[in-house]
């Protein structure tokens, strides 16, 4: 499964690989995560270790996986 949301900033990319959810904004892949929720947390928190998203400082993405789409191959 992996998951997107479009943000003010960009497209961003929950991806899941070999067990672990990894993060893709702005052409950067970052990241090793148990879940698709600790990775949405880290970008909320400006933790996801891709220095273009963590200096933004008004995050508009929504904390709960539930309101992020699932990306159409995952389906």
């Amino acid at each position: 499964m992996a998951y997107e949301y479009r943000s003010t900033y960009g497209l961003i990319r929950l991806l899941h690989d070999a067990r672990r959810w990894k993060i893709e904004f702005d052409g950067t892949l970052a990241g090793s995560w148990d879940s698709a929720d600790s990775a949405v947390s880290a970008l909320v928190g400006r933790a996801s270790g891709i220095a273009a998203w963590d200096v933004i400082e008004t995050v508009d993405v929504p904390d709960d996986i539930l309101d992020w789409t699932p990306l159409a191959d995952s389906l």
